[in-house]
């Protein structure tokens, strides 16, 4: 091989050297993007704190939450109604108190529904009060329970009602049978402030 040839090959090898170690750091500078991306990053369905909750996820089936259960709805009585029953209750409890006596009973029945009257029925009502039972009379008495109360009127723009209530009384006397019977008590109510009071009453 004669020295020229040598000196070729010695060039031609130093070049691919040089070539290669060229790709090398140009390989190395512009390294490809892989060939699988990177896995993507979970995401998470978590809901910020405080904000409701519409369903829990299940093996990635959205179910819905169970609704609460919903307690019934009351309805709010009227201011009407409301009045209504609060005549009804005055004109049981006077009724059933003013019937019930004895003879022996010092009037007792009159003084308890005094609260439950007008002024003007307060002052009938202190005529109808007498003496106590004489001494070694015969005992007489009346229980009374109401069976049935009939609202006939009511305006509550001018605070007056009217009512009809049913009753059965029971009488009891010494030396007598005692006997069951049923009266009607008619009676007037009036509104004085935020309270109904009786302004009338008479039994039929």
């Amino acid at each position: 091989m004669t020295r020229g040839v040598k000196i070729a090959l010695i060039a031609l090898i130093v070049v691919i050297i040089v070539a290669a170690i060229m790709f090398l750091i140009w390989a190395f500078l512009t390294k490809p993007e892989a060939i699988f991306p990177p896995a993507p990053e979970p995401v998470t369905t978590e809901e910020p704190t405080g904000l409701p909750t519409t369903g829990v996820g299940t093996g990635g089936v959205v179910t819905e939450l169970e609704p609460e259960e919903i307690e019934p709805v009351i309805e709010i009585s009227s201011t009407e109604e409301i009045e209504r029953q609060r005549v009804k209750n005055t004109s049981v409890l006077f009724t059933e108190r003013f019937g019930s006596f004895s003879n022996q009973g010092d009037y007792q029945n009159i003084k308890d529904v005094m609260p439950l009257m007008t002024s003007s029925m307060q002052d009938w009502a202190e005529g109808q009060i007498g003496e106590g039972a004489a001494d070694g009379e015969p005992y007489y008495g009346v229980s009374t329970k109401v069976i049935s109360t009939n609202i006939k009127s009511f305006d509550l723009a001018t605070g007056r009602a009217e009512v009809n209530l049913d009753a059965q009384r029971h009488e009891t006397r010494t030396g007598e049978e005692a006997r069951t019977y049923y009266q009607t008590l008619n009676l007037v109510l009036i509104k004085v402030g935020s309270e109904w009071l009786i302004d009338f009453a008479k039994w039929q």
